[in-house]
């Protein structure tokens, strides 16, 4: 945080952006006084926060006067509902998969890893004053799935529908903070977007053979290929 900014940028603009984040950022929030710029980033009703119950709100609502920093009721339980509802989706598709309700849990560490690439793509939906770089936590997901489709394939070759939702991300992150009008802007694009990997990502799960308590998970199988 220190020696990248310092050998790039040099020690002088160094000092000044750290200054600025002390005075803008750290020292507003300590005080309760933040920079106008750093409130509407803060706040849940600004078009780059990414989370679903912001997304609604946008959408669906106003600010409040009285409380313009915070969501309306029905937007918070939506979050809420949201929420819950990923956590349960990941908890059914991987049932048996990675874990169980009774006896040792499977030894699954694949199954594993997707249901946390799954959770970590989830979180720019769930946490509260999410921005648009909060989506680079699907990339571990992205790339599963990807390895997922050659492996089932055998192969190495990217697909219409694949091509298609990479260039619909590019455009809504493009789009993200665009004065266009209308509600799809409000919304924030690429929450809508970033829906597809976090499906996909819990089809994946769901395929994967259900493991024994008491047997290793199986290694991946590779496709096999013409001699």
């Amino acid at each position: 945080m220190f020696a990248v900014p310092l050998l790039c940028l040099g020690l002088d603009a160094t000092i000044a952006l750290y200054r600025a984040l002390w005075t803008q950022r750290l020292e507003g929030l300590a005080v309760g006084h933040t920079a106008a710029r750093v409130a509407d980033e803060l706040s849940p009703w600004s078009i780059n926060v990414t989370s679903f119950g912001a997304m609604l709100a946008r959408a669906f609502g106003t600010p409040d006067p009285d409380a313009p920093a915070q969501l309306p009721t029905w937007a918070r339980l939506a979050q809420y509902a949201f929420d819950l509802a990923v956590l349960l989706a990941v908890s059914g598709a991987g049932y048996r998969r990675f874990w169980r309700l009774k006896g040792a849990q499977p030894d699954a560490p694949y199954a594993t890893l997707i249901a946390g690439a799954i959770l970590a793509a989830s979180l720019p939906a769930i946490l509260p004053v999410a921005r648009p770089h909060y989506w680079a936590l699907a990339i571990p997901l992205v790339t599963i799935l990807y390895i997922e489709r050659w492996r089932r394939t055998g192969r190495v070759l990217a697909s219409v529908g694949e091509i298609a939702w990479t260039t619909a991300a590019i455009l809504a992150f493009a789009l993200t903070g665009a004065s266009a009008p209308g509600v799809f802007s409000r919304l924030g694009p690429t929450t809508i977007v970033m829906m597809v990997p976090l499906v996909a990502g819990l089809i994946a799960l769901r395929r994967l053979p259900e493991v024994d308590a008491a047997a290793p998970s199986a290694p991946i199988a590779r496709p096999a290929t013409a001699a």
